[in-house]
C-alpha cells in the first residue's frame, strides 16, 4: 500500500461531535418517571406532526435546563448540534421541533388548564418519589414581559378566561412593562407542589390563600393534617385569611397592624436562644381575627446591625427635613400667641422622631395693608405672632424605634410550637424564594420572550415551573443518594460536600460529547468522550440511583 493510498483512506474518515453534557440526566429522569407517557395520555396530538406532546415537553425541559442563556422558546436552533437520538428518541430531527409543534403544545396545555395539569403531574410524581410534605411554603412573584398583550373579549371557549398581562406593582422596578403574577407552593426541599398564573395586578393576599387551599384539595390523600404546616410571608396574614385557612399555618405578621407595631417597640424581656446567641424570643398570645394563636417576637442580632445603619441615615434625613420645615414655619404669622403654639404642636406630629424645644413666640406689628416701610402717623397696626423654637431628636421616641430594629413577629395557630421551632420553620421560606430566583434566571429570558397571546404565557409558566420541579427533584435525589451512600463530591474549593447544588454537579458533565465516526459517509461507531473527573461523574450517577447506561456508557 502506497503512502498516497493511506492518505486517501484517512480523508474518508469523518468524526462528528455532539455535546451531551448534563442533558442526558434530564432525559434519563424524564424517562424513569414515565412523564412522556403521562403527557401523551393527557395531551394527545391532533395534527400529523412527527413528535408527540410528551416528547415536545421533554424538548422544552432540555432547553430550559441547559442554562444556555437563550430564550426558552427558540426552536429548532437550540437542538441543531445535540445528539437528539440519544436525548429524544429514534428518528427525531431538529426540524421536527418547530414553532408550529411547540405552539400547539402550549395551546394544548392552556386548553387543559396549566394549574390542573400541574396538579395531575404532582399526583403522578408522589407515586414515584417519597417527598416530605410536613412543611409547605407559599409565596408569589411577578414577571415583566415585552409586548402589548390583550385578552380577546369575544373569546367564547369553555376554558377559564386568560390572565390579563397588565401593569401592576413591579418587584423588578420596571414600571414601564406589563407583567403577570405567579403563585408557587413548595415543600421544605424546594420542590414545587402547586403553581398558578394570575393577572399582573392580582393581590398577593388572595393568591397565597388560594394556593394553600388548592394544595390541601389536590394533596388531600397525601397530606397528614395533624403534621402538615403551611408557611407564608406577611402578605398572607389578614383577618379573612386566617379565619378561612384550615389546618396549621405559620406566617410573618405585618408590622403595620396596631398590635404588632406596639409589640415590636415594647420593652419586653427576650430569651436568648441557647443554641444560637444571634436570636432571642418573646412569646405571647393573640386573638387577632378571632383566631387563637401564638405570637413570637423574634430578635436577630445580624438583622439589627443591618437595620441600625439604615435607621441612623433615615434619622439624620428626618432631622434635616424637620429643621427645614421649622425654618419655613417661623415665617408664618398668627393672630394670637395661643394659635401659634397650638399650630406648632400639631405641626411637629409630622415628625414622630423629633420634638420642639424652647418653643415660644415673637410679637410683631404689621401694617394692615401689608405695605412696607414706616407706618403713617396715627396708622393702626396689626399685631401678629411668629413661632420660635428648636427641632431636636425625641430621645424617647428614638429609643422606642431603636428597640424595633432587628425584630419581627411570627404567628401560628399551632400554639404548641416554640419560638425557636417556629423560626426554623419560617426560615425554610427561603426555598420558595430560591425557586423564584431560579425561574428569573437569565437562562429563561422570560422578559424578552413574546408569545403573542396571554394564553401561551400561562402555558410557558407551566413549562418554567416544570423545569424547576425536575431540577429540584434531581437535586433532592442526588443529595439523598450521597447521604445514604455516605459519599461526597468536591465543591468549587475542592473540599468534599454531600449537599452540592445540581448545577454544580452538572458542571462535571460539561466535557461529555457523543462522537460519531463515519467512514465514506457511513456511521461505523458512536461513543462518548470521557470527562475530566470521571470518578466524580460516576459517583453522581450512582447517587442518583437511576439506570443511566442508555445515556451514559463508556467502554
Amino acid at each position: 500500500m502506497t503512502l498516497n493510498e493511506d492518505f486517501v483512506k484517512l480523508n474518508d474518515i469523518e468524526i462528528q461531535s455532539h455535546p451531551l453534557g448534563h442533558l442526558g440526566l434530564i432525559s434519563m429522569y424524564y424517562e424513569e418517571l414515565g412523564l412522556k407517557d403521562l403527557f401523551d395520555s393527557i395531551l394527545p396530538k391532533n395534527r400529523d406532526h412527527k413528535i408527540s406532546h410528551g416528547t415536545a415537553v421533554l424538548a422544552f425541559l432540555l432547553n430550559g435546563l441547559s442554562f444556555s442563556r437563550r430564550q426558552l422558546y427558540l426552536f429548532p436552533e437550540f437542538f441543531r448540534n445535540l445528539p437528539l437520538q440519544r436525548l429524544l428518541g429514534e428518528g427525531i430531527e431538529p426540524g421536527h421541533l418547530n414553532d408550529s409543534v411547540m405552539g400547539e403544545l402550549l395551546d394544548k396545555i392552556y386548553d387543559f388548564g396549566p394549574t390542573e395539569l400541574f396538579a395531575r403531574l404532582v399526583s403522578h410524581i408522589l407515586k414515584h418519589e417519597h417527598l416530605d410534605l410536613k412543611h409547605l411554603h407559599a409565596d408569589t412573584t411577578n414577571f415583566s414581559v415585552h409586548g402589548d398583550y390583550k385578552t380577546n373579549p369575544l373569546d367564547t371557549s369553555l376554558t377559564e378566561p386568560a390572565i390579563e398581562v397588565t401593569f401592576g406593582h413591579p418587584k423588578d422596578w420596571r414600571w414601564d412593562l406589563k407583567r403577570f403574577v405567579l403563585s408557587l407552593l413548595v415543600n421544605a426541599d424546594g420542590i414545587p407542589l402547586f403553581m398558578k398564573t394570575h393577572s399582573g395586578n392580582a393581590s398577593d393576599n388572595e393568591t397565597i390563600k388560594e394556593a394553600m387551599i388548592s394544595v390541601r384539595a389536590t394533596l388531600e390523600e397525601s397530606l397528614e393534617e395533624e403534621e402538615s404546616v403551611f408557611i407564608a410571608d406577611a402578605a398572607f396574614y389578614s383577618e379573612e385569611n386566617i379565619k378561612d385557612m384550615a389546618g396549621q399555618w405559620v406566617s410573618r405578621v405585618p408590622a403595620t397592624l396596631t398590635d404588632s407595631h406596639n409589640l415590636l417597640r415594647a420593652d419586653v424581656e427576650l430569651q436568648t436562644d441557647s443554641d444560637d446567641a444571634r436570636y432571642a424570643f418573646h412569646e405571647t398570645t393573640s386573638q387577632y381575627g378571632g383566631v387563637i394563636q401564638k405570637w413570637v417576637l423574634v430578635y436577630s442580632a445580624e438583622m439589627e446591625k443591618k437595620m441600625s445603619h439604615t435607621f441612623e441615615k433615615r434619622l439624620e434625613k428626618h432631622l434635616t427635613s424637620g429643621e427645614n420645615g421649622l425654618a419655613r414655619l417661623k415665617k408664618k404669622e398668627f393672630a394670637c400667641e395661643a394659635d401659634a403654639v397650638k399650630y406648632a404642636h400639631e405641626w411637629i406630629k409630622k415628625f414622630p422622631l423629633l420634638e420642639l424645644t424652647e418653643i415660644g413666640t415673637i410679637r410683631k406689628n404689621r401694617r394692615p395693608t401689608g405695605a412696607r416701610g414706616r407706618p403713617k402717623k396715627d396708622e393702626i397696626l396689626k399685631e401678629v405672632y411668629l413661632i420660635e423654637g428648636k427641632v431636636v431628636k425625641n430621645a424617647e421616641a428614638v429609643s422606642r424605634e431603636q428597640r424595633s430594629l432587628g425584630r419581627f413577629i411570627l404567628s401560628s395557630n399551632s400554639t404548641n410550637l416554640g419560638g425557636k421551632e417556629m423560626l426554623d420553620i419560617y426560615k425554610e421560606q427561603m426555598h420558595v424564594e430560591r425557586g423564584f430566583r431560579f425561574l428569573k434566571n437569565k437562562s429563561f429570558l422570560v422578559s424578552e420572550t413574546y408569545l403573542k397571546k396571554p394564553e401561551r404565557i400561562e402555558s410557558l409558566a407551566f413549562i418554567m415551573v416544570l423545569c424547576l420541579m425536575v431540577y429540584s427533584l434531581l437535586e433532592y435525589r442526588l443529595r439523598e443518594g450521597l447521604k445514604k451512600q455516605e459519599k461526597t463530591i468536591p465543591n468549587s474549593l475542592k473540599k468534599p460536600t454531600g449537599r452540592p447544588t445540581l448545577q454544580w454537579a452538572f458542571s462535571f458533565f460539561t466535557s461529555i460529547a457523543e462522537a460519531n465516526i463515519f467512514v465514506k459517509g457511513i456511521s461505523k461507531s458512536i461513543s462518548l468522550t470521557r470527562p475530566h473527573g470521571m470518578e466524580t461523574v460516576l459517583a453522581i450517577l450512582t447517587a442518583l440511583d437511576l439506570p443511566y447506561e442508555k445515556f451514559y456508557s463508556w467502554t
